[in-house]
């Protein structure tokens, strides 16, 4: 199993200032004034603007900025909520709603004993009618003491199985932020692997 492209990041949502959030002002304000920044523009103009700083995808929206690890390493780990909590206390006026830290993995070999959940009581009778299923998927919502997840399963149109995990978490203020991802990144990557290894007996 290895971890998705794009699959790690930190999503806050709330009323962001876009006129504020220009690639100069994330330079100078969440990394330094020395950083190289790269402003990536969508060819069709569908996409909205990312910035791309080292290991690190910025992308900011009227609704939400959304930080994405390229790495799953601890130390890009780090970064990624070291530039949330610095974005949080920079712009601590900012109305928020909720937050969520995600993780993405992809299974492509040993998918065998996988596909046996994505027998659904219906699935005999929509082949039978000439019909196949793809993508299926599998959405979980589950809690465990103040954690809640958002789990999806899903077998994708190349046959391999998806893992997103959403931990959501309704905010109303950086102070709630900044109390929820404060040397927490790790841990709910973590929690993710805990998951995948006691259900599912698979690893990274």
């Amino acid at each position: 199993m290895i971890v998705k492209e794009n699959g790690i990041s930190i999503v806050l949502v709330g009323k962001w200032n876009n006129y504020i959030l220009t690639p100069e002002w994330v330079k100078n304000n969440l990394f330094s004034s020395s950083t190289e920044i790269k402003v990536e523009f969508s060819i069709n103009f569908d996409a909205p603007v990312r910035y791309k700083i080292g290991s690190l995808i910025f992308v900011p929206k009227p609704d939400r900025v959304i930080i994405i690890s390229q790495s799953a390493k601890d130390e890009d780990l780090q970064l990624m909520e070291n530039v949330a909590l610095k974005l949080c206390d920079t712009l601590q006026h900012t109305p928020f709603t909720s937050l969520g830290v995600n993780f993405g993995y992809i299974e492509k070999e040993d998918k065998t004993e996988l596909f046996k959940y994505f027998q659904f009581l219906d699935s005999k009778i929509i082949n039978d009618n000439s019909w196949s299923i793809k993508p299926a998927q599998i959405k979980r919502g589950l809690k465990k003491d103040d954690l809640f997840l958002n789990f999806v399963i899903e077998l994708d149109v190349n046959d391999d199985i998806n893992f997103d995990f959403n931990f959501h978490f309704d905010c109303d203020s950086t102070l709630t932020v900044k109390k929820i991802l404060q040397d927490k990144t790790k841990f709910y990557r973590t929690s993710s692997l805990n998951l995948l290894k006691t259900f599912y007996n698979l690893s990274l």
